[in-house]
This record gives C-alpha cells, structure tokens and sequence, in this order.
C-alpha cells in the first residue's frame, strides 16, 4: 500500500506541475484584452465552482456566501486555486499589465480573482494596490519608452506577488493545523 501510494503522490506532483506549466503559458500568452478577460473570467470561474460544490471534509457548500473578499483561504480541495497560488502564472498576469494594459472590465475580473485567492486584510488590499498601480502604469504608456524602468517595476511586481502568495499560503497552513 506504501508504494501505491507513494506512486499516486508523485503522479499527483506531476499532473500539478503539468498544469502549472500550462496555466503560466496561458497568462503569458494572453496579451489582447479579450483572451485575458476570458481567461480571468474562466479561472474565477473554476475557483468558484469548487467552493461552491466542496469543502475541506467533501461536503456541499453551496449554501456559503461568496460576494465580496472570500473570509476562506484556498484549501487542499480549491485545487485550481493552489495551482493559481503555487505557480507564476499571477505574477506574469500582472507583469503583462505593464506592456499590454487591460480595459477596466478586464481588471474589474482581476480583482475579483485576487479576492478570491489572497485571504482578506492587508494581503488582499496589497494585491488590490498593485493591480490599480500597474493598470495605471500601463494605461498611461508611463513606462513605453522606459526599458530599464519598466525592467524594474516587473522585477518588482514578481518580488510582491511572491510576498502575497506566501502570505496567502501561509494562512492556509495555519488553517490546516487547526483542523
């Protein structure tokens, strides 16, 4: 039973991974405002469905409100959402931004993604803070001819997305341990 699973985890590992991979392309590739709306809008979407149909002990939870901030980190069943926090994807989303600004609808599903996996607070309001920071960036064309600079904000915008998963993962960490 050991190895079995043992060979299921490391399945598991590798199908997460694959994933990953995929969804990092998908938010590096999506440069015109319609893919990237459809994207956001489809990874909501997904995060949204899993909360709805399954808690932490597998039971239905469609009862739970979800409008605003979300009060509940990502847990091992919002496995989208992991794989959304584990990857770089969110940091090459919000990086994009600075190169190929988004129309306010866009951003509007943006944030609405962030609320969904940064836990609520000073996490989720730093997240926010970034998103309008680089939309006006970008929207201004403040960094169009500014190469160094531009290097810089994204640097910095990975540095902060690192910071905000953390924090995201580290609540749900603290919220394992209480179970």
């Amino acid at each position: 039973a050991g190895e079995a699973g043992a060979g299921a985890a490391l399945e598991r590992e590798r199908v997460l991974e694959d994933t990953a991979s995929v969804v990092e392309d998908l938010a590096r590739t999506a440069t015109d405002d319609a893919a990237r709306l459809r994207l956001w809008s489809d990874w909501t979407r997904q995060i949204r469905y899993q909360r709805r149909t399954v808690d932490r002990g597998g039971s239905n939870v469609n009862n739970i409100p979800r409008s605003g901030a979300s009060d509940r980190p990502p847990s091992s069943s919002d496995g989208f959402a992991q794989i959304l926090l584990a990857s770089r994807c969110l940091d090459d989303t919000v990086r994009l931004l600075l190169s190929h600004p988004a129309q306010e609808s866009s951003i509007r599903e943006l944030r609405s993604l962030f609320e969904l996996l940064l836990p609520a607070g000073g996490v989720l309001e730093n997240g926010q803070q970034l998103l309008t920071l680089i939309h006006r960036l970008g929207e201004e064309g403040a960094l169009a001819d500014q190469h160094e600079l531009k290097h810089m904000a994204m640097d910095s915008v990975s540095e902060v997305m690192g910071a905000l998963r953390n924090a995201a993962q580290r609540r749900e960490d603290w919220f394992r341990s209480l179970e």
